[in-house]
């Protein structure tokens, strides 16, 4: 059964994030996309994959994927890299 807990925080340092509006489809894609990218930076994915739904527009999601790392990478032009989030 899902809980649901109030008030609580969310803090993760080195955070590799995709934000965009997608079909359903390719959100996969984009996942194993980032994968790679953290792989061939020689960084490791820390835990699962924290997404935000925006908005969903029939088959279109406005989407966040963010990936914890182990450490510090570069961003590109579609991956943004955070330093540090809280939510």
């Amino acid at each position: 059964m899902l809980e649901i807990k109030e008030n609580q925080e969310l803090n993760v340092t080195n955070v590799l994030s995709y934000r965009g509006k997608i079909k359903q489809a390719e959100l996969e894609n984009i996942g194993k996309e980032m994968e790679s990218y953290i792989q061939n930076a020689g960084a490791k994915r820390l835990g699962n994959p924290i997404t935000a739904t925006y908005a969903v527009e029939g088959n279109e999601l406005d989407i966040e994927l963010l990936m914890p790392i182990d450490k510090s990478i570069d961003s590109t032009d579609k991956f943004f890299r955070l330093q540090s989030m809280m939510g």
